[in-house]
């Protein structure tokens, strides 16, 4: 389902109108139309209050599926300021210049460092390519949450010690007699039964082709394949390669798939510049290259006066940036 359809689909399954919605987020109900005939997405800053309004979790909204996982959207807030500033952090703890992240976005350096700056905020797909980067869910990202591979690693390994140690001992107790072959044999088997790592809040565990549910005496039910939906993550074009997101409409199981890039970029004769550097960017995909910091030369220079302040000119050889420094006017010694 597009997402035009899904917003249509849900407003009038809770029979809200386009006005309703408009006055939830602080909107205009002819934004929320634009929303629902596919000519533009609702900014990053209203999706945590969309998915309270249509009651769905983020991943499925972002993926347009009327699924409800967790309750974290009725929890917390997203925080404007928060999450620029977790934008630098999470760049600086992956040892990434603004111009890497910008590359690996496709997008120039401003756009970068507006949104650590809190000016602008990512779009749907630079926010998925984000997430993917930095391998955060997107609740994660969104909420500015603690990221949890660390703790969820700790548990399991303890659990690998304990087993080996001292399952054996209560087995060959309680049986009177068993070989460390078939101790062995029977951890890994039911190891094998329940694959922990894949549980969620909702009791669905899943593999690479299927998902399932596990009822209290723990047989399987209602296995089937996945239904994947395919979401373009980042465009491919010129000369970078694209991805893109196959998730499944029932379940969290999800993969990524590159594709190769269609040809070289065609960057611009002349330069982009702010008052640090300046750099190239592509015509077609907004892609940077040849970014550096401004040579500067003096080109001119006024002397100062007692009644008026003099200035020195200075211009960046290579892209014509220019500034001014100025002169204070000069001081009589006897006033």
């Amino acid at each position: 389902m597009e997402f035009k359809d899904f917003l249509i689909s849900r407003r009038n399954a809770l029979g809200y109108s386009q006005n309703d919605i408009a006055s939830a987020v602080g909107y205009s109900a002819q934004l929320v139309s634009l929303w629902e005939q596919g000519k533009a997405f609702p900014d990053l800053s209203v999706w945590g209050k969309l998915c309270q309004i249509l009651n769905v979790d983020l991943e499925n909204f972002l993926y347009a599926r009327d699924y409800k996982v967790n309750k974290i959207c009725d929890i917390y807030k997203f925080d404007a300021n928060r999450f620029a500033n977790n934008l630098k952090y999470l760049r600086k703890k992956n040892n990434l210049t603004q111009l890497d992240l910008a590359k690996m976005l496709e997008v120039n350096v401003k756009t970068v460092a507006s949104r650590e700056k809190g000016t602008s905020l990512p779009q749907l797909s630079n926010f998925l390519h984000l997430c993917s980067t930095y391998e955060y869910k997107v609740e994660e990202l969104y909420f500015c949450l603690p990221h949890k591979d660390e703790t969820n690693k700790k548990p399991i390994k303890k659990k690998r010690v304990f087993l080996p140690i001292f399952l054996p001992i209560v087995i060959v107790i309680s049986l009177g007699a068993a070989t460390t072959t078939g101790v062995v044999t029977t951890i890994q088997r039911r190891q094998k039964a329940t694959p922990i790592e894949n549980k969620t809040e909702n009791s669905i565990l899943y593999d690479e082709h299927y998902h399932w549910y596990v009822n209290e005496k723990g047989e399987i039910a209602q296995k089937e394949e996945h239904v994947l939906k395919e979401t373009v993550i980042v465009e491919v074009s010129c000369g970078y390669e694209g991805k893109v997101l196959y998730a499944c409409e029932k379940c969290p199981y999800h993969y990524h798939k590159t594709v190769e890039p269609t040809g070289d970029h065609n960057f611009e004769e002349g330069y982009n510049f702010d008052d640090v550097g300046h750099w190239k960017e592509c015509v077609i995909c907004d892609a940077t290259t040849e970014f550096e910091a401004h040579q500067f030369i003096e080109i001119s220079y006024t002397e100062p006066t007692y009644d008026n302040e003099g200035n020195y000119e200075y211009q960046c050889e290579i892209c014509g940036y220019q500034y001014f420094e100025r002169i204070s006017p000069l001081v009589p010694e006897n006033p």
